[in-house]
């Protein structure tokens, strides 16, 4: 279960890797809305699904969740057996999502899916963490299942 997500707004957004257009790094930000933008950061994956329009690279990063099923294969994947998936690097493993995954479809990712749940009773906004610029903008969600 998704509990931590962080938007970028794309080439509006100075924090956003499309802030300057495209590249080779970002382009699966360009590919339209189902899209994993996978890339490495300090020796850790992060994904993004993208939620822009083809050609407008909008992206959510999925910062972090709670097992659901599947919790022996993310302690297997983790190496352990908590903190399973509290932060964007870690979620990447315990999912076994890798930056292979740059510009699939997230239908095309074995064994990840989304699935509309039950909407938490109260979603906490605050500003971006982990970034230098735009962090004002309070366009990092939370909620505690």
């Amino acid at each position: 279960m998704v509990t931590e997500v962080e938007a970028y707004g794309g080439v509006d957004d100075p924090a956003s890797h499309a802030s300057r257009g495209p590249t080779n790094r970002n382009q699966a930000m360009y590919l339209g809305p189902g899209h994993l933008y996978v890339y490495r950061i300090h020796q850790v994956v992060c994904a993004n699904l993208v939620v822009g329009p083809e050609g407008h690279p909008a992206a959510v990063l999925i910062r972090g969740g709670v097992p659901v099923e599947g919790d022996r294969t993310m302690a297997r994947r983790r190496g352990r057996a908590d903190h399973l998936a509290d932060g964007p690097g870690k979620l990447c493993q315990a999912l076994g999502i890798t930056i292979d995954d740059d510009g699939l479809r997230l239908d095309e990712v074995s064994g990840v899916w989304l699935e509309p749940g039950e909407p938490p009773d109260a979603i906490e906004s605050t500003p971006r963490i982990g970034i230098s610029r735009a962090t004002e903008r309070p366009w990092r969600f939370t909620f505690q299942p």
